[in-house]
């Protein structure tokens, strides 16, 4: 995770890449400072599911909200990254964006 480059609006750019043994490592930006009220409490929330599956949602609670959004660059506020083939899918008001392999940003 990093921070620092705050986005346009309320999403998580990210990328993947492989280590050269092989390992997944996605790099997720979590920098939400310049929102109204100095962030309006927004959350990256990070779910393990056992079956290698990381979830990735932002939630406020302050606004007691989950954001959903889509910014210029095509990133979202909710993915989901199979950690062992790399595939990271986007998600935005409901829909699958689309799937992209470890390697490639999310603005593509």
């Amino acid at each position: 995770m990093s921070g620092h480059a705050s986005p346009a609006n309320v999403s998580v750019p990210f990328f993947t890449e492989r280590t050269q043994s092989g390992h997944l490592v996605p790099a997720l930006l979590f920098d939400f400072q310049n929102q109204p009220s100095g962030g309006n409490g927004w959350l990256g929330l990070l779910t393990f599911h056992p079956d290698g599956l990381l979830e990735v949602r932002i939630y406020s609670p302050y606004l007691g909200v989950y954001a959903d959004e889509l910014d210029p660059n095509g990133f979202t506020s909710r993915l989901l990254i199979d950690t062992t083939t790399g595939k990271v899918s986007r998600f935005y008001d409901g829909w699958n964006l689309d799937e992209l392999t470890a390697g490639k940003s999310g603005s593509r």
